[in-house]
């Protein structure tokens, strides 16, 4: 049995080994967008309360498409029908090179 000593020494280990052992890679040309709990105070007026519509997501998509982004991720579990869904498949749809990744509840 591991006492919680040893479990967060265990982790701080780890941590450090892949900072040593692990190369840099370079982030110039990453923009990572994170909504916490003040930002959705701030949007609340505007797109209304968490969990937002779809069509939130599909003017998102729409705009850093737009912008040029090679890449666009939602960390997001999209686990039912919402308003914007459609919009949200659309916009999608419109993005080159897209993929498509879900994680299933076994």
């Amino acid at each position: 049995m591991q006492t919680e000593s040893f479990k967060r020494l265990n982790l701080h280990l780890s941590d450090f080994q892949a900072k040593v052992l692990a190369p840099a890679a370079p982030m110039n040309d990453v923009l990572v967008i994170d909504i916490d709990e003040p930002s959705m105070t701030r949007l609340r007026p505007k797109l209304g309360v968490w969990p937002y519509q779809r069509l939130v997501y599909a003017e998102t998509t729409d705009f850093l498409r737009d912008a040029g982004a090679k890449a666009i991720i939602f960390d997001i579990v999209f686990s039912e029908e919402r308003g914007g869904d459609a919009e949200l498949a659309r916009a999608l749809a419109a993005t080159p090179r897209r993929r498509i990744r879900c994680a299933q509840k076994w």
